[in-house]
Formats: structure tokens, C-alpha cells, sequence
């Protein structure tokens, strides 16, 4: 939350991420609070339904790492298929499991 106070007040520039991304989280100064906002991610970048954009946010919450390794590859993948580059994908994705122990539901 410092970070979002931060950059709410012009004490820290807002990083600009991929495009779908900056505007899922504009409202948190690009920084994931919500778990509806992972969740939008995950659908628009990685090409996952709500549904399965749900199972990937309790599985980051609950750090299962043998599924989240298999839902960061199909992440990518289906990012790639949505013309974002991998180098990209990998940070979207790195930002939303840093993220995932401290997401609120809206």
C-alpha cells in the first residue's frame, strides 16, 4: 500500500507494463491490490477463461508450486499467441506471483 500512496502522490513515477496491463491497473497505480485484477490479467494476457483465472489466483495464494509451474508456461504460451513478447510475459507474470500473498478482494 506505501507504494500505492507513493505514486498516488508523484513521489514514485507509475512503470508502464504492457498496455492491457496498465489499464487493469491504473487505478492502483500499477500496483496488483485485487485479486479481480490478477484474475483480468491472467484472462486478457494469458488467454485463460475467469474461470481458470480464479484456480491460477488460489494457487498463487497458496504458493502450489507444481501447478503454478504448469500455469506460468500456458501463460506465456497464450501471451505470445497475443503478440506479447516473452521477455514481457515473464514480468507480468513475476509481478502477479510477487503480488499474490498480499491480494484483497474487491
Amino acid at each position: 500500500m506505501d507504494l500505492i500512496i507513493r505514486r498516488k502522490w508523484g513521489e514514485e513515477q507509475v512503470p508502464e507494463i504492457h498496455p492491457v496491463v496498465d489499464t487493469i491497473l491504473k487505478p492502483t497505480f500499477a500496483d496488483p491490490a485485487f485479486q479481480e485484477q490478477m484474475m483480468h490479467i491472467v484472462h486478457q494476457i494469458g488467454g485463460f477463461s475467469m474461470t481458470e483465472a480464479n484456480v491460477i489466483q488460489k494457487a498463487l495464494g497458496k504458493k502450489n508450486w507444481d501447478a503454478i509451474a504448469v500455469f506460468k508456461k500456458h501463460f506465456i504460451s497464450g501471451a505470445g499467441t497475443r503478440g506479447v513478447t516473452g521477455p514481457t510475459a515473464e514480468r507480468i507474470w513475476s509481478e502477479l506471483e510477487s503480488a499474490s500473498s498480499y491480494l484483497f478482494n474487491k
